[in-house]
């Protein structure tokens, strides 16, 4: 999720507990910085793209590492202010940590939660990664909060009560909306191996439709606004596994990318020296009619572009993420 969204969470998370549990002059502060801070593994960025996909959304996402940040919070608080309760500061650094992980478990980026022992990365996608009426709406109790001292609390916890239920009613209107989708593909005789719901720009008024039917996927965007409907589909051939292997062989990179990757799609093109193969995600494919005229129908984030040579040799990559390119050259 956003940071944005992350403090909202803190803000409300301070206010719920200032009057009773932790009465601390500084704990809206501490309490923003612990709803932030398992963002900090961002600074794997600046080693590169592969770091990054690999580190992010990592240990400081995990339940485990989660604790032990929310420990080390504690401590600092307790070193500044001797009279806390530590075991209080600790359990509101937790809650606030677990806020974050959640929050980030709802978008469809994957979240490697169970680290140290797995990393599996898990991913209940019903928020799209920016929601401004989500955010707005948290700030709005949270300012609340702030403006009528008598029912601080109050506005609090109805605002974290919020940052809850607002994902569960998507979830579930989520699943309504690929139930209802993939009876009306049954009833039509359409062929699919699997029909996945995610959010998408403006969800839960819009959602992304993928489709599999053998080695394709089939993406489109579902409204649920009065008088709209189903778009076009937009198809796209799926990853080659084998090729995906000898690349992988090559290439660390490749290797972490195809880890990170959920729905693969890739496409070829011949050049002078053998082809080029673009890959990339369809979680990151934004289907909304209005963003992708915003976006002027641009590339999504997340995109690995890989040169070959006539023998099937990787010669470069070039990764394409958030408006930054990254080349790579072949590892072997």
């Amino acid at each position: 999720m956003d940071p944005v969204t992350h403090l909202a969470s803190g803000i409300l998370a301070g206010q719920a507990v200032r009057d009773g549990f932790l009465p601390w002059k500084r704990i809206i502060p501490f309490c923003m910085l612990a709803a932030w801070i398992p963002d900090i593994d961002n600074l794997f960025s600046l080693l590169g793209p592969g770091p990054y996909l690999l580190y992010h959304r990592g240990i400081t996402h995990s339940f485990v590492g989660g604790l032990a940040v929310a420990l080390l919070l504690a401590l600092a608080a307790k070193a500044f202010n001797r009279s806390l309760a530590a075991w209080r500061v600790a359990a509101v650094a937790y809650g606030c940590v677990l806020a974050h992980i959640f929050l980030d478990l709802i978008t469809n980026y994957g979240t490697q939660i169970y680290l140290p022992f797995t990393h599996a990365r898990a991913s209940f996608p019903c928020v799209f990664i920016i929601d401004p009426f989500f955010t707005l709406t948290l700030l709005a109790f949270g300012t609340l909060s702030f403006m009528a001292k008598p029912k601080r609390r109050f506005f609090a916890v109805v605002g974290l009560a919020w940052l809850v239920i607002y994902p569960l009613s998507n979830a579930t209107l989520r699943e309504n909306v690929g139930s209802l989708y993939a009876r009306k593909l049954a009833s039509q005789g359409v062929p699919f191996d699997g029909v996945h719901v995610q959010p998408d720009a403006f969800s839960p008024l819009w959602w992304k439709i993928i489709m599999e039917q053998g080695d394709t996927y089939r993406v489109t965007s579902v409204s649920l606004l009065p008088g709209k409907g189903m778009d076009g589909f937009k198809t796209f051939r799926k990853a080659d596994p084998a090729l995906l292997d000898s690349l992988a062989a090559q290439s660390e990179f490749v290797d972490i990318y195809r880890w990170f990757s959920r729905f693969l799609a890739m496409e070829e093109q011949a050049t002078e020296h053998g082809r080029l193969v673009i890959f990339r995600d369809l979680r990151f494919l934004v289907m909304t009619p209005a963003v992708q005229g915003l976006m002027g129908n641009g590339e999504a984030p997340f995109v690995l572009q890989v040169e070959l040579d006539g023998q099937g040799r990787l010669m470069r990559a070039v990764f394409l993420q958030r408006g930054e390119t990254v080349v790579f050259q072949a590892a072997n």
